[in-house]
């Protein structure tokens, strides 16, 4: 297909067309990719072309086309066409580049960055919960921004998550907010914003703090009283626009929120007044819910009322809206609000199957919800559980990461997915016992994802078996059968083993080194490491012991291996074994260890012990002494 002549658009009368182009061009284009061929007189030197001065508010990816570095392309593709009308010029079904999914010869960089996801338009459209839920969906970082006439706010947001927020309404600032809430006078503010304007770069609370206006508890407080309402008073802008622009840049917020985004759709909507509007968008009252199928939405962390949570228990993926909210136990309005925060926030969807079943997992009990009237219980082992599994993930197979065998079907493989989100959901570091847990949940929950993933596909999971029984890595199975390979097998686990030890993880360093006793049992070296290991374990002494006698039984001349196993068996009351390890030792290497050794165990009377070297004259018989006698 040739290029056409390009040529300023015109409109009838002649004038220079722009925005109604850009105009025509978002109502046709929504969704699709757009490559714009600048004329020459529109590009620099280098090639870049103003994307403002070809197409003003033009909203959505632009790529600029560099000249040369010809590529194929397939896909719809606009080129502006200048000597044709607008009108048909914009008109899908007369437009080749449009209708056509043909490989079309395109000029653009050989690697073009991938386009950022568009995120842009109007609240009328996308209410911010739904907005709110995409940002987490799909772990965004970056500035939200939403403006309703005269007055703009900007959440801020890192991997999904909102941090903090501000407003650029005068009674959101942090100095008028304070003064509102009787933190501070008239005086104390002049005062603050003088400082803040003489010293750039200065925070308002920071001021406040080295005043001694304020501590740093209360600034801290009032700040995440200060993003709250900013954030949730948003919830009730209806009309307006937003826009997402992502950022690689580090958040650094005075104070960050502590709430999951779940949380914040729920209580968001909660703060809004009961009205008509939450039942008109539950739509058919005929339709049902279900609790969500994707973990990352199922599990998430949410605090509800015991009136919320009850309504959640009666989604069972077979009683329709009407019938929903009709045994709720409260207005129907208020009902109808709860079921479309639930559903806002993704905890529950639509149920599209076309066979619904009952789900017996609406009990509120399999879930990462808190009823508000319920104590919080303190579960010390989930914690652990969360740290040892993080810990250990680098060398678990997918079957150990979802607790399976070999053998599993797809759907134990779902289900044992489906269960073990709930424990390492990211949202859980909202929990008070998993605060700070961030890291550890993100990392055990992604593998799970991608364990899944794998298996429940016959064709990468084929690929990813083969891969395991030829890895010689520390899951490896009982196919290796080969004595070179379990050699080989048992060294590469002791030799991770070491690096944990000397990292002080033991919890893993136990597990490998077993591993490479089992695979290499003719080792002592292996199974003298395992018992000190497991000396440190006061549940695992008796086993740690007996594995040191047994590797200095395997290794008789290893004087080091008997020093420590006497002093392991002193320090743990088993003095009279320890004496024979002790004297042991002395004797196979007669060294100063060896005697200092011997004095902790015996006291000092033991330094002058006769050594192995040492042997005593034997006794004369008569005659030799009556020859030593007269040959004297």
């Amino acid at each position: 297909m040739g290029v056409a002549r390009r040529t300023r658009p015109r409109d009838l009368a002649g004038r220079p067309v722009h925005h109604s182009a850009g105009a025509r061009l978002r109502a046709l284009i929504a969704g699709r990719s757009l490559e714009v061929r600048p004329r020459r007189h529109d590009v620099d030197r280098g090639g870049r072309a103003q994307r403002e001065k070809l197409l003003p508010r033009l909203l959505g990816p632009v790529r600029d086309a560099a000249r040369g570095a010809p590529r194929q392309r397939v896909g719809p593709a606009l080129l502006l066409h200048a000597d044709e009308p607008s009108r048909r010029r914009f008109a899908a079904s007369v437009s080749a580049t449009l209708r056509s999914r043909r490989p079309l010869e395109q000029h653009s960089p050989a690697s073009p960055a991938p386009p950022e996801p568009e995120l842009h338009g109007s609240l009328e459209e996308a209410p911010l919960p739904h907005i709110l839920r995409r940002i987490f969906l799909e772990q965004l970082k970056g500035t939200l921004t939403l403006s309703h006439g005269d007055e703009v706010r900007q959440l801020f947001f890192e991997k999904g998550e909102l941090r903090t927020a501000t407003s650029s309404k005068e009674t959101q600032k942090i100095g008028s907010f304070l003064k509102r809430r009787g933190r501070i006078s008239d005086d104390d503010l002049v005062w603050a914003l003088t400082e803040i304007a003489r010293q750039s770069g200065t925070r308002f609370g920071k001021k406040l703090v080295e005043r001694g206006l304020l501590p740093k508890a209360a600034i801290d407080s009032e700040m995440k009283r200060l993003v709250e309402e900013i954030v949730f008073s948003a919830f009730e802008w209806t009309s307006g626009d937003f826009r997402f622009e992502p950022s690689s840049g580090v958040i650094d917020p005075d104070v960050a929120l502590s709430l999951s985004t779940a949380a914040i759709i729920v209580e968001g909507i909660r703060r809004l007044p009961e009205t008509s509007h939450f039942r008109e968008r539950l739509g058919d009252g005929k339709r049902v819910l279900r609790l969500a199928r994707d973990p990352m939405s199922r599990y998430q962390y949410l605090p509800l009322t015991p009136q919320e949570a009850y309504l959640l228990s009666r989604i069972d993926g077979l009683l329709d809206i009407d019938s929903l909210l009709a045994i709720a136990g409260s207005s129907r309005g208020s009902a109808a609000k709860t079921v479309y925060a639930l559903l806002s926030c993704g905890l529950v969807e639509w149920n599209t199957d076309p066979t619904p079943r009952r789900e017996s997992s609406g009990n509120v009990a399999a879930l990462n919800v808190e009823v508000s009237s319920d104590t919080p219980k303190p579960s010390p082992g989930h914690r652990d559980l969360v740290h040892n599994t993080w810990r250990r993930i680098d060398w678990l197979s997918h079957y150990d990461v979802l607790g399976l065998g070999r053998d599993a079907s797809p759907e134990d493989v779902r289900r044992a997915y489906l269960d073990r989100s709930r424990l390492f959901h990211p949202d859980l570091r909202h929990r008070p016992d998993l605060a700070g847990m961030d890291r550890e949940l993100t990392a055990v929950f992604e593998r799970m994802k991608e364990a899944h993933d794998t298996l429940v596909d016959s064709e990468s999971r084929g690929i990813y078996d083969r891969e395991l029984d030829h890895a010689p890595g520390m899951f490896a199975t009982e196919a290796a059968v080969d004595p070179a390979a379990r050699r080989q097998l048992a060294a590469k686990n002791f030799d991770r083993a070491m690096e944990l030890i000397n990292a002080k993880d033991f919890f893993p360093a136990v597990e490998l080194l077993r591993e490479a006793v089992h695979f290499a049992p003719e080792r002592p070296e292996y199974l003298f490491r395992l018992g000190e290991v497991e000396l440190k374990n006061e549940n695992w002494i008796e086993r740690g012991l007996e594995n040191l006698k047994e590797a200095t039984r395997l290794a008789p001349l290893r004087a080091d291996f008997m020093r420590l196993t006497a002093r392991a068996l002193a320090a743990n009351g088993r003095k009279k074994e320890a004496e024979t390890y002790a004297r042991r030792a002395n004797q196979v290497e007669p060294s100063p260890e060896s005697s200092a050794l011997m004095e902790e165990i015996f006291g000092p009377a033991t330094a002058a012990a006769p050594k192995l070297d040492e042997t005593p004259e034997p006794k004369r018989g008569l005659f030799s002494r009556l020859r030593k006698k007269k040959g004297g």
